[in-house]
């Protein structure tokens, strides 16, 4: 039942964008073709990035709050947790900083 409390508001949130997005197609589909075209190739970019940016973003949402948390415990633990933090946004950093320099060859090579 904890599961369900979790995964409805989820649901609800994929349910309603793939409803949003079959809406959109079906008003570029009334547009015409070159229309349609150029909202299937937004579409195909959108995904594109979601995919490489939804990870970062579930990672900076599970990993920071505990680590940006003012913690009650001795100097030395707080002194760990800014060590930890700084680990965690490196990290952060260096894969979206690989991420779109990847996402970026490949836009120029296919645009190329």
């Amino acid at each position: 039942l904890e599961l369900l409390t979790y995964t409805g508001p989820l649901f609800a949130i994929t349910i309603t964008r793939l409803a949003g997005f079959l809406m959109m197609q079906r008003t570029a589909m009334t547009l015409g073709v070159t229309q349609l075209a150029g909202y299937q190739l937004c579409v195909n970019m959108l995904l594109f990035f979601l995919l490489f940016g939804e990870p970062l973003s579930q990672l900076s949402q599970t990993n920071l709050p505990s680590l940006l948390l003012p913690s009650s415990s001795p100097s030395s633990n707080h002194k760990n947790s800014k060590t930890g933090l700084r680990k965690t946004l490196k990290s952060i950093a260096t894969l979206a900083s690989g991420t779109s320099l990847a996402v970026a060859t490949v836009a120029f090579l296919m645009v190329r």
